[in-house]
C-alpha cells in the first residue's frame, strides 16, 4: 500500500473515531434533556440557555483561535521538544488571555445579572459560567494536542468519562439536592 493510501486510511480511521465521540456527547445531551425538563422550571431552563449564550459569546471572543493555531504551528517544527513548546506556550497564552478577559466581566457580574435576568442574585451563575471558560479554553488546546498526536481513542475515552461524570453529577445535583440552574452550571466545570 502506498503512503498516500495509508494517509487516507489513517484519516478515515481517526475521523470515524472523532465522529463516534461527537455522537456520544450528543447522546449525553439528549439523555440529560428529560432530567432538565423534569427538575427545572421553564424560567430556570430559559436562564440556563441564556447562560449558555453568554458562554458561547465570551468563548468566541476569548478563544481567538489558539487551539487551531496549536494544530497549525505544531507541525511547523520537526523536533518533538519544539512541538511541545508550541503546545505549552499556547496553553499558557490561552489561560492568561481567558483570565484577563473574564476578570472585567466577573467584576461586573451583578450588573450583567441585573441586565439579563433582572436579578442580581444570578451573578453567581455568571461567575460560574466565566470560571468554566478558563477550563474550556485551556482544554481546547489540550485536546488539539491529542488530535495532533493522533490519540483519537484516548480523546474519545476522555470524552466518554467526562460524559459519565456529567450525567452522574447532574442527577445528584438536580434530583437529590434540587440545585437548579446553578447545579447544572457546577457540573459544566466537569464537562470541560
Amino acid at each position: 500500500m502506498s503512503g498516500t493510501q495509508q494517509d487516507i486510511g489513517r484519516f478515515f480511521r481517526h475521523s470515524g473515531v472523532y465522529a463516534l465521540g461527537n455522537m456520544l456527547n450528543r447522546l449525553g445531551a439528549f439523555l440529560l434533556l428529560p432530567i432538565y425538563t423534569h427538575y427545572l422550571s421553564v424560567a430556570q431552563y430559559g436562564a440556563l440557555e441564556l447562560f449558555y449564550v453568554i458562554n458561547a459569546v465570551v468563548s468566541g471572543i476569548l478563544s481567538i483561535g489558539i487551539a487551531h493555531a496549536t494544530l497549525r504551528f505544531y507541525f511547523e517544527y520537526p523536533e518533538q521538544g519544539e512541538r511541545n513548546a508550541v503546545v505549552s506556550t499556547n496553553l499558557a497564552a490561552s489561560f492568561v488571555i481567558t483570565v484577563a478577559g473574564i476578570l472585567p466581566l466577573a467584576l461586573g457580574a451583578k450588573d450583567i445579572a441585573r441586565y439579563l435576568f433582572n436579578d442580581a442574585a444570578m451573578a453567581r451563575g455568571v461567575w460560574l459560567i466565566l470560571a468554566t471558560l478558563v477550563f474550556e479554553l485551556s482544554s481546547q488546546v489540550s485536546l488539539a494536542y491529542l488530535r495532533a498526536r493522533e490519540h483519537s481513542v484516548f480523546f474519545i475515552t476522555v470524552s466518554f468519562c467526562k460524559l459519565m461524570v456529567q450525567i452522574a453529577v447532574n442527577m445528584v445535583l438536580l434530583m437529590r439536592f434540587d440545585a437548579g440552574v446553578l447545579g447544572v452550571q457546577v457540573q459544566q466545570i466537569w464537562r470541560r
